[in-house]
């Protein structure tokens, strides 16, 4: 019963340290190197963060990944598919991120690994910081780079892939083109239904949906009018 406990205590002592660690890895070794400068704790700070840095990086990687996923599935009321492909594809992940992180803390950290000066140590734990964590750092440019590059053939509104030459002007994909082209700037119709959810069916996350897709609809048509 001991070895049970003492495991469970040890599994959630590693798991507060994996959620605290890109705030514990900055914050502690500044505080030392401040108040504590020249002190021998440098030293073994210096050690730690090389060699546990790159498993909180694995963690905080993997969670970066996998969160819009799973975050997408439950706005939309669905749910995220797991299997072969999806274990795979975590453990590539964080085989991915530990090895960038530690050869990256590797090629920043060590030629200057003993610095004497209290300006130095400070600077090669924020180099240090960054090193160990930029997998995290380079994946919104990632994303960002992905989402231009699919942009190109998708539509702006729906998110379709249909291709370039089945865009119009602005990138909007034939439907979402007439869809946008039908709304009214005054739909009293519309606008009673949407009063009707919202207070007769007491469904006040579907009207604001309705909401936003006729703000949605009148801001295409208004772009797609502009450039006639």
């Amino acid at each position: 019963m001991d070895t049970i406990l003492r495991f469970i205590w040890r599994s959630i002592l590693t798991f507060l340290f994996l959620l605290f660690a890109p705030a514990i890895l900055l914050i502690v070794p500044l505080l030392v190197v401040h108040y504590l400068p020249g002190d021998d704790a440098i030293g073994l700070l210096k050690v730690l963060i090389c060699v546990f840095g790159p498993f909180a990086c694995t963690f905080w990687f993997l969670l970066s990944c996998e969160f819009p996923k799973f975050y997408a599935a439950a706005r939309d009321g669905g749910h995220v598919t797991t299997g072969v492909g999806f274990h795979l594809k975590a453990i590539g992940e964080m085989v991915f991120g530990f090895v960038v992180s530690a050869a990256s803390s590797l090629y920043v950290g060590a030629p200057r690994f003993n610095v004497a000066s209290t300006e130095s140590d400070s600077l090669w734990f924020i180099e240090m910081y960054f090193a160990v964590f930029s997998p995290i750092f380079l994946l919104p440019g990632w994303r960002m780079l992905k989402r231009i590059c699919a942009g190109r053939q998708a539509c702006r509104w729906c998110r379709e892939a249909v291709g370039a030459v089945n865009l119009d002007k602005v990138g909007l994909c034939s439907p979402c083109h007439d869809a946008a082209l039908e709304e009214k700037e005054t739909d009293e119709e519309q606008e009673m239904w949407i009063h009707k959810v919202k207070f007769e069916l007491h469904d006040k996350a579907w009207a604001s949906d309705l909401r936003r897709g006729r703000r949605e609809a009148l801001k295409w048509k208004r772009r797609v009018l502009s450039l006639h």
